[in-house]
């Protein structure tokens, strides 16, 4: 079993040419499996898929990662491929076996004070950073999704009442409080910035420097160079920031279908997954048993 092996990661170098690092992994993912297959089998041609399964639920309960798991998984199809054409085995144990989606990894949170750090940072004295507080302050306050930032009219925001008016994807609208704080800076946008901003008589809520509505791209990078100058150790995106909203309301006592409301979503069980670890049973419970829970309503 070795010895092919050995011929496979020689072919990886000579004919495939892959990257030094990739063939690392090829080659750490086939020892894992011929140290726990070599007790029973003596070539890779005795090795069925009962004994690849075995292998595979000996790494699930070591506690590797499912992504590495998938990674083997490759790395053992890719070898039987190699022994298949080199006539060394009769069939791939591995052609039926597909790779389990990897759990999706949470979505990581700011602390109040990187919160504050990241909104510190646009300068306020001109017109452009005035908007860019203005937009994080409403990221933070509401959690809405980029897209629906972007897309919202005048109309969409009341000041008095301190609510803004999101529409999703779907074009389904939402209402959604806002804070003192955030409603402050988007009365200072609105009266200090926007008609600076403006080119053409526009309906779009947040301008760029042509008086246009800003980009995707636009908001992300800001964002990250924020993060970046406040001295925070994670990758700061809209994502982020929404479930840093979702993560400090369920934390300090939100109702879980009022924040579903919040952000949008259809479903409890997606708002579940920014909810504290130890909230996460109480969620699940709600769900099932509660009669008038939002997923059994449909």
């Amino acid at each position: 079993m070795q010895q092919a092996a050995a011929d496979y990661i020689e072919q990886l170098h000579t004919e495939r040419r892959l990257a030094r690092n990739t063939i690392a992994s090829y080659q750490r993912d086939l020892q894992d499996a011929i140290r726990y297959l070599q007790d029973e089998h003596t070539d890779w041609q005795e090795v069925d898929q009962t004994a690849i399964l075995a292998f595979l639920d000996q790494l699930k309960k070591q506690g590797v990662a499912q992504e590495t798991i998938n990674r083997h998984i490759v790395s053992l199809r890719q070898l039987y491929k190699f022994l298949r054409q080199t006539g060394q085995v009769d069939s791939n144990p591995l052609a039926q076996l597909t790779t389990a989606a990897a759990p999706a990894k949470p979505t990581p949170v700011l602390s109040a004070d990187q919160a504050a750090s990241l909104l510190s940072i646009p300068n306020v004295k001109n017109r452009t950073g005035l908007r860019d507080r203005a937009i994080f302050e409403l990221l933070y306050a509401t959690g809405m999704r980029v897209n629906e930032l972007l897309s919202l009219k005048m109309a969409d925001v009341d000041l008095n009442a301190q609510l803004v008016m999101p529409h999703d994807r779907a074009g389904r609208r939402r209402v959604v409080p806002i804070s003192d704080t955030c409603g402050n800076w988007l009365k200072r946008y609105v009266s200090e910035a926007r008609l600076e901003l403006m080119r053409d008589d526009t309906d779009v809520f947040f301008l760029n420097n042509r008086g246009r509505a800003l980009t995707r791209q636009a908001i992300w990078q800001k964002l990250r160079s924020a993060g970046s100058q406040a001295g925070i150790d994670l990758d700061v995106t809209p994502d982020v920031l929404r479930a840093t909203f979702a993560h400090e309301m369920l934390a300090n006592g939100a109702d879980l279908r009022a924040v579903r409301v919040m952000l949008g979503h259809q479903s409890l069980s997606t708002t579940e997954r920014y909810a504290p670890t130890a909230d996460v049973h109480l969620a699940a419970q709600y769900r099932q048993y509660h009669p008038r829970s939002a997923d059994k309503e449909g």
